[in-house]
Parts: structure tokens; sequence; C-alpha cells
């Protein structure tokens, strides 16, 4: 089972990656990242969304939208 994260986990992550642009270690709560590239740091941040803990059972990939036909 892969590691799952939480959606507050990866836009602090995305908030890291843009306040530092080219900054290749960062401390976001009790986690400690380091990476050799910036692409690794976007592979990583790649990865976080893959496996967002949607607690619901609802595939990350799934969408859902409102509409309204008016009258």
């Amino acid at each position: 089972m892969p590691l799952t994260f939480s959606q507050a986990e990866i836009d602090a992550f995305k908030a890291a990656m843009l306040k530092n642009p080219g900054v290749l270690e960062m401390d976001i709560g009790d986690k400690h990242y380091r990476f050799e590239t910036l692409e690794g740091m976007r592979e990583q941040l790649a990865y976080m969304e893959r496996n967002l803990d949607t607690g619901a059972g609802i595939p990350s990939s799934m969408r859902f939208a409102a509409t309204s036909k008016g009258l």
C-alpha cells in the first residue's frame, strides 16, 4: 500500500516550493525533504498528488461539478 498524503500536506509542499524557488531542502511539519534536483522535487509533488488520502475511498482522479441550466 502506498504512503498517502493529506491535501494540507500537498498544499504546504506546493507553498514551500513557490515561496522558496530553487531551494532543495524543506521542513514541513515533522517531515524533512531533501532533493538533488528541482525535477526530483516536482516528481515528489506528483507522487503526493497521486497518493492523496481521500478518506472516503473516492479515487483522486474523480471530479464533481455543479451545473445550472437556468429556466
